[in-house]
């Protein structure tokens, strides 16, 4: 009889028969607690193989720059920069610019418009940098997006259901339109704007000269706040968007026969919240700080405008980062889903969660043998901390001749290249691999809480528009 409690499931087969490769879309470029909590196991379990959902049972590394470290566009990566949420600071660089727009122009003012300038300067390069890394999340969904597509053809001619594909094409579509419209475009046009209004601010200092008077005006005015001003608005409606989906995500799991009294539940609930707090505050934010930038071009109190802007862009990215965004790689592509399925696999991340959070010894109680290499491996590869803990194996001196060629450039690392190191180095193994999963194993399986929550109310949402 199966245990009421998530963590205690066990599925059949022994630990090196769990560790299988599910058939997986891998692109071709590179091979919040709930509000109520679950009660711990209380009895050592049985590890859990590999989600068929969300478990890579292999993971590519290349080496760069003396170290091995995942290949770019290999998975959806929460790579926002901390550094973004002062976006709209680039807006303000011109203050000095445009309140002091006399002849000639004053000492302090040109101390004003340097500083103003360079912190605009700066803003421009960081967005740059993380417009960068989003594109290799855009380069990932966009692999993932043609690979689906082929997919679901391949299913159609054969008279196959398309169900699955139709929901991970639902997910995708999301995914790409948020790192788009509200990551990778923003980044573009902010960074953009940034630098013409640090070219026009540094201009204002020669303001004596009436064509670089002017040339400054328009750059640091109308023409370098525009930029950020037109796509606040786009930024705005997709927020929208994203907003009424996961209302729709909540109102369908709280109304689910399925979830009653569920952690399923509350977890999408969660998720739901998280969502538009982010989107809300995110989409007044833009709306505002583009009229606001505007205003900034010809009137002085734009710019107590954009204090509030300022401050709740700071908000908004943080709380993306810490509470909504999230790391997946692919999911597999072979098998049904049904919303039962998928609430078991996120009230298992949870449970599994609060876990390894709840005390000192939590192997104990999550393996049956916490001295064995095919149980430790196995909980890796279920809960998707391999790649994690490769890289902090391979870190080590003494284990990376075992793992890795000294030539290579590229490592495919998985179960059975651990289980072949020499029988000595199997206790060091063992040892790192449980400090990973205590330290890195908590944020692993929150992100995977939040993509499995969006993945159940995206289940429940077209199993609705499909009756």
């Amino acid at each position: 009889m199966e245990s009421s409690n998530p963590v205690e499931r066990h599925r059949s087969g022994d630990d090196r028969a769990a560790i299988e490769r599910s058939p997986t879309l891998v692109p071709s470029q590179g091979t919040e607690t709930p509000e109520k909590p679950l009660e711990p196991a209380t009895e050592s379990v049985a590890p859990t193989a590999p989600s068929s959902i969300y478990a890579p049972a292999k993971v590519v590394l290349v080496k760069h720059r003396g170290r091995w470290v995942p290949p770019k566009a290999s998975r959806l990566r929460n790579s926002l920069l901390s550094t973004m949420g002062l976006l709209e600071l680039a807006n303000a660089g011109d203050f000095a610019a445009n309140v002091w727009n006399e002849i000639p122009v004053p000492i302090y003012a040109i101390v004003f418009m340097a500083f103003g300038g360079t912190l605009a300067l700066v803003v421009s390069v960081l967005a740059y940098r993380d417009a960068m890394l989003s594109w290799d999340n855009v380069c990932y969904l966009r692999q993932e997006r043609r690979n689906l597509k082929t997919e679901k053809e391949r299913r159609i001619a054969s008279g196959q259901p398309t169900q699955h594909i139709d929901v991970l094409l639902d997910m995708n579509f999301r995914e790409l339109g948020s790192e788009v419209t509200n990551r990778f475009g923003l980044d573009i046009f902010s960074g953009f704007g940034a630098f013409i209004i640090s070219i026009g601010t540094y201009m204002a200092i020669g303001g004596a000269n009436r064509r670089v008077w002017f040339a400054s005006n328009l750059l640091s005015g109308y023409i370098g706040n525009a930029p950020i001003a037109l796509y606040g608005v786009a930024s705005s409606l997709w927020s929208g968007f994203i907003f009424l989906k996961a209302t729709r995500h909540r109102n369908l799991a709280a109304q689910s026969p399925q979830l009653r009294d569920r952690t399923a539940k509350l977890l999408v609930g969660q998720r739901s919240r998280n969502v538009h707090i982010y989107t809300s505050v995110s989409a007044v934010s833009s709306l505002v700080g583009g009229v606001a930038s505007m205003i900034t071009a010809t009137r002085w109190w734009g710019y107590v405008m954009l204090i509030p802007v300022i401050l709740s862009s700071m908000f908004y990215n943080s709380w993306l980062r810490r509470k909504v965004a999230y790391d997946r790689p692919a999911a597999d592509i072979s098998m049904d889903l049904t919303a039962e399925f998928v609430a078991r696999e996120l009230e298992l991340a949870d449970a599994t969660c609060r876990e390894i959070q709840g005390g000192p010894s939590p192997m104990r109680k999550l393996l049956p043998n916490p001295e064995s290499l095919e149980s430790v491996v196995s909980f890796l590869v279920a809960n998707d901390v391999l790649e994690t803990c490769c890289m902090r194996l391979l870190q080590d001196e003494g284990l990376v001749a075992s793992l890795a060629d000294q030539s290579a450039t590229e490592l495919e690392a998985d179960a059975e290249r651990l289980f072949d190191t020499p029988k000595e180095l199997h206790s060091t193994i063992i040892e790192m691999a449980q400090e990973t999963i205590k330290t890195q194993g908590p944020k692993t399986l929150i992100y995977r809480q939040r993509y499995l929550a969006e993945l159940l109310g995206t289940v429940l949402r077209l199993s609705d528009e499909d009756r």
